[in-house]
């Protein structure tokens, strides 16, 4: 009875040894993986802003070379916002 006994207990360490293995490559793949996604988040914010700063100066080349058009253009939005805010009452 003591070698099943005994048999139990070192399969129970073995399985316990296992297990504190399992979780420290779980550990590592979890930061792998969350150091991929950050550099993929970086690099998608990095892309945004220069697309933003882009659009910006094209914005402000075309205010600065046609204020008319800018204006109207700006009118227009105003009176479309107005239009929908004043729908919703």
């Amino acid at each position: 009875m003591s070698d099943a006994h005994d048999d139990v207990k070192d399969r129970a360490k073995d399985l316990q040894a296992d297990f504190k293995a399992l979780a420290k490559d779980v550990r590592k793949l979890a930061v792998a993986v969350g150091g991929e996604a950050r550099q993929e988040f970086d690099d998608f914010a990095h892309l945004a802003q220069a697309r933003g700063e882009d659009a910006y100066r094209s914005v402000s080349q075309t205010v600065k070379e046609r204020p008319g058009l800018a204006l109207g253009v700006a009118a227009g939005v105003g009176v479309l916002v107005g239009l929908l805010l004043s729908s919703r009452r």
